[in-house]
């Protein structure tokens, strides 16, 4: 007989059922009024690989909540684990889905989700990350290997409950900045709260996890191949906005990587409110010749139903090996670089070059000056806001303007690395190639001057990033500047 009832529905070829659990309400009244009744029953019934619902409505004198259909929150299969069946309340007696007034046949397992997300949940290994707003929660279980995003050798990776993950620094800010001092990706960002069982994390060496999460990478067009050795999978299984717990936000955030490249998956099934548009990545400690930061430019309003891959709700990126035209030095602490002074029209000197330096034709200087608003000056310091050509001092203008260093955004060095200056004799053969002249200089001393996303004094939002490079090899100097992503460029 339940077999006859589900077979009704035509997206059903063919069932057997071996077990089945039945449950009827019959004419169970309403709390204080025994004349208002409710008689209905519920089928479920398995062949033990799919299990199927059925709904059986006579009497419902009330429309009741609305909200009827199933969930499965603890996120233990690779589907939707919930879902709306959109009944009416008013109609359930006299409508159907399977052509029976008063019936409805629905499959809660073997669900297809053109989002599926990698499979989740505490039988997989997850563990749930701290309940609270603005909460933040840390782990380490991944190999050091793990290039995050660019770098390896991470200690931490924190998971922020409104929506982002940091390396190495927790944070528990409301909204992330793709221009501050720490590491962080942004697969999405709102005022969220979590309740100790909605934000769900691990790190994998699964194959069978493994394989899927590959199977997605590939889905790029731009990845030739792809095989990935550890994967980290931290799921936001249905959190709610802060103060409105029917505001909900379901997504997954998947980092893989073979251990030179890092992949990241975003997975989007529920989106109840667009965000704070600032979906990307960033990497300011400059750990890398590449862009360190950058804006997916995803629409809040879309993300369920765009993608990059041609799957709805997917996006696919490469976090690690980025090309970029204006590809700058290496740059950061682990090259040596020292942080210049914050401060609005701040200056900062250094003198840790070599006499022989000729800094821009006189050698013997004494000191290199760099002032936040955006220039160089040599043996003076300066705090004018706008540099000039025509002065008393010796001064190198890569650009200029009424900038504010927040402390972590200019970095400086001196070098004699030879794989630095290789790096930097092929920047200035450009220019000779360009000239259609060969170039044979070969620098022995460099200075790098780096400007990491400095905001305009009373506006954060208005960023410059370039960088200067003075290179000498004692008779000559070149300045070969890398510029990117400043509003006048």
């Amino acid at each position: 007989m339940i077999d006859k009832d589900i077979l009704l529905s035509k997206s059903v070829p063919s069932f057997k059922s071996k077990e089945a659990i039945v449950i009827t309400f019959n004419n169970v009244p309403y709390y204080d009024k025994r004349n208002i009744l409710f008689r209905f029953q519920v089928v479920i019934a398995t062949d033990y690989k799919n299990t199927y619902t059925i709904f059986n409505y006579d009497r419902i004198d009330n429309p009741g909540y609305g909200n009827i259909g199933y969930a499965e929150p603890d996120g233990e299969v690779s589907c939707t684990p919930y879902k709306s069946f959109n009944l009416n309340g008013n109609t359930l007696s006299t409508s159907s889905n399977v052509g029976k007034p008063g019936k409805f046949v629905f499959l809660l397992t073997n669900c297809t989700n053109d989002r599926e997300f990698i499979p989740y949940g505490q039988s997989y290994g997850d563990r749930f990350a701290n309940e609270g707003d603005s909460s933040s929660t840390c782990f380490s279980s991944f190999s050091k290997r793990f290039p995050l995003f660019s770098t390896a050798n991470r200690s931490q990776v924190c998971i922020n409950s409104n929506g982002f993950i940091t390396v190495d620094n927790s944070n528990t800010d409301t909204r992330a900045s793709l221009t501050s001092y720490y590491s962080v990706l942004v697969p999405f960002n709102y005022d969220l709260k979590s309740y100790g069982r909605d934000i769900l994390y691990r790190s994998t060496t699964q194959q069978n996890i493994l394989s899927m999460i590959d199977k997605d990478i590939l889905l790029s067009k731009s990845v030739p191949s792809f095989k990935s050795k550890e994967a980290i999978v931290i799921t936001f299984n249905n959190v709610p906005y802060y103060d409105k717990r029917n505001i909900l936000f379901r997504f997954q955030v998947v980092m893989a990587t073979d251990y030179k490249n890092t992949y990241t998956i975003f997975n989007y099934d529920r989106i109840d409110n667009p965000g704070y548009g600032n979906i990307g990545y960033a990497e300011p400690d400059g750990e890398v010749s590449c862009t360190p930061y950058k804006s997916f430019n995803l629409n809040g309003n879309t993300l369920t139903t765009s993608s990059n891959v041609g799957k709805p709700g997917k996006f696919v990126f490469l976090l690690t090996n980025c090309t970029n035209d204006k590809e700058f030095i290496p740059y950061g602490q682990s090259y040596g670089d020292s942080f210049a002074n914050e401060g609005d029209s701040s200056s900062t000197c250094f003198s840790s070059f070599s006499k022989r330096f000729p800094l821009f034709s006189t050698t013997n200087r004494s000191q290199v000056c760099i002032s936040s608003n955006g220039y160089i000056t040599v043996d003076q310091s300066v705090t004018d806001t706008k540099a000039s050509l025509t002065s008393y001092y010796s001064v190198l203008v890569p650009f200029n303007f009424d900038m504010k260093s927040r402390g972590k955004d200019i970095l400086y060095r001196s070098t004699t690395d030879q794989n630095t200056l290789m790096l930097i004799d092929r920047n200035i053969g450009l220019l000779h190639s360009q000239k259609n002249t060969t170039s044979s200089f070969k620098s022995k001393e460099a200075i790098i001057v780096t400007f990491n996303n400095v905001p305009y004094y009373n506006n954060r939002n208005m960023i410059f990033r370039y960088q200067v490079v003075i290179a000498t090899d004692y008779k000559n100097t070149y300045s070969p500047a890398a510029i990117q992503d400043h509003p006048y460029n």
